[in-house]
């Protein structure tokens, strides 16, 4: 884990956290729908598989 990210984890206040890289997609409801899963399950880590999708330069 890098260095901003573990100072993340340290100065958190809240009860969910994510890092997201710059180059980053998310549907507008993911973690919305991360956060009910985690709830129903009371799940305490939560991983998902990704997409990757590749623009054409």
């Amino acid at each position: 884990m890098r260095v901003f990210e573990n100072r993340g984890l340290e100065v958190a206040e809240e009860k969910y956290i994510s890092f997201l890289d710059a180059d980053d997609l998310f549907n507008p409801t993911t973690f919305e729908i991360l956060i009910k899963k985690s709830r129903i399950r009371n799940l305490k880590l939560l991983v998902f598989k990704v997409l990757f999708i590749m623009k054409n330069k």
